[in-house]
């Protein structure tokens, strides 16, 4: 089917059926869901006045009066979170970001999508002083499953070693990423970076969230004081975490009612 004659055919089924989802759309045309969003698009730059309405679809008409309201810090932190993430993240966690933008672009006023499009804020990777880790998607699994990790690691001086640890947080700290863990060699909180890592794997074995191991023995005023330290970091990791579980539930039952019928993507990296 040739574009103009799939576009007129579109205007045809939202009149005659408003508020009707993305996937019937892609269904009745023959198209992906991908070509939906780019035509609902056309139509708009092209005058036709696209409304979306969360849950239930797309139609002819206004904007819908419960589109998200977002001001305009809110979208430069949106827009601008994204490109970080998709910079930074790994494949897997950069598409997510792409998706999660395209859900909420779906949900704002045409102003709002519009202002959103054209944020001057951007990111990109900075060759020179960072480059994107692999293995990051592993780390982040074990993470979410609470699952040991287990790899041989490099450290600034070239010594290595093998590895066991329950890993805690994850942590991107500008230049690098950072793995806060608990080292079952050393038996101590102990920071590692991804691009040190070799043959990482994800465990079967699973271990309790936020029950460290203690180290038996006296222990030196450094050792304390290195103790001291990773308790901090480990307080707040654990809170961290627990508000990312958090997140992660309200995201679930969001997409679980909303499913992802969103414009095209955003532009987001320069």
């Amino acid at each position: 089917m040739e574009r103009s004659t799939r576009l007129s055919r579109l205007l045809q089924i939202l009149h005659a059926r408003p508020m009707t989802p993305v996937e019937e759309l892609a269904a009745r045309l023959g198209v992906s869901d991908r070509t939906i969003y780019r035509d609902l698009e056309s139509l708009r730059n092209d005058g036709v006045q696209v409304a979306r309405k969360a849950r239930f679809g797309y139609a002819v008409g206004e904007d819908d009066p419960n589109a998200l309201d977002l001001g305009r810090d809110e979208l430069d932190a949106l827009a601008l979170g994204v490109q970080m993430v998709n910079a930074w993240g790994d494949p897997a966690l950069a598409a997510a970001a792409v998706r999660m933008v395209d859900k909420i672009a779906g949900a704002l006023s045409r102003d709002a999508q519009s202002a959103l499009d054209r944020t001057p804020l951007g990111a990109s990777r900075a060759r020179h002083k960072f480059k994107r880790v692999a293995g990051l998607g592993k780390l982040r699994q074990a993470l979410t499953e609470k699952r040991k990790l287990y790899f041989r690691y490099s450290d600034h001086e070239g010594h290595k070693s093998e590895r066991v640890v329950q890993p805690r947080s994850l942590v991107f700290r500008g230049d690098h990423w950072s793995l806060l863990a608990w080292c079952e060699m050393r038996e101590e909180y102990r920071s590692f970076r991804p691009e040190r890592m070799a043959d990482v794997c994800v465990m079967a074995e699973r271990f309790q969230p936020f029950d460290a191991p203690r180290r038996p023995g006296a222990r030196s005023p450094s050792q304390d004081r290195r103790a001291a330290e990773a308790a901090g970091l480990y307080d707040a990791a654990a809170a961290h975490d627990a508000a990312l579980e958090a997140a992660a539930l309200d995201a679930e039952l969001g997409a679980a009612l909303d499913e992802a019928d969103a414009l095209d993507p955003v532009k987001r990296s320069a």
